[in-house]
């Protein structure tokens, strides 16, 4: 069954079903921060610790695991270190750290992290793969493992944590290989 009406009368339509949906995330915040308020009322605490015990369970529900490690946090953009020497390069940062599988951070924070690192690397790799250093492309490959490694324990689905140790397996004669020219250039280098 097609649909017969006009472009304008769809987009009105659109229109309408947006500033519904806006309505109803407005009516959703509003009863979230009305409840938050009765709890700080309850146990004498601020809204913002309301707001980070929330999340905690919220978060402790999607961690597959109990965390133990020390707390991890990201450093912002503006503290990142361009990742080369280059006029372009200026515009790209990778996180100096990943977090090891048992750190305590904010999945939801890593997982931006995550993606917006996998984008900086897919930049490089898809327009400028030909002007990277081998010591980048090194960089590159650890980092992407120690995404891998922490994905493949800390994922709120199972099947995508196998799937991520699966690469982690798939890489190790490429790891292996690259860990010895590394150390061959180092003793070159000394």
């Amino acid at each position: 069954m097609s649909d017969h009406r006009s472009w304008d009368e769809k987009k009105a339509l659109a229109l309408a079903m947006l500033a519904k949906q806006r309505k109803l995330d407005e009516e959703r915040r509003q009863r979230l921060l009305e409840l938050y308020q009765d709890i700080a009322k309850r146990f004498g605490m601020s809204l913002i610790d309301v707001d980070r015990v929330t999340r905690a369970i919220v978060l402790m529900e999607l961690d597959p695991i109990m965390a133990e490690g020390e707390p991890f946090m990201f450093k912002s953009q503006e503290a990142r270190q361009p990742i080369g020497d280059g006029p372009y390069y200026i515009f790209w940062t990778l996180n100096e750290r990943v977090p090891r599988p048992d750190d305590n951070v904010d999945l939801k924070v890593a997982l931006k992290e995550f993606k917006r690192d996998c984008g900086v690397i897919n930049d490089l790799l898809e327009f400028h793969a030909a002007e990277l250093s081998f010591e980048m492309v090194a960089r590159i490959h650890v980092q992407s493992l120690q995404w891998m490694e922490f994905w493949s324990r800390r994922h709120p689905d199972a099947e995508r944590r196998a799937a991520y140790a699966a690469v982690i397996e798939r890489a190790e004669p490429e790891t292996a290989r690259v860990n010895a020219i590394v150390a061959d250039r180092k003793r070159r280098a000394q």
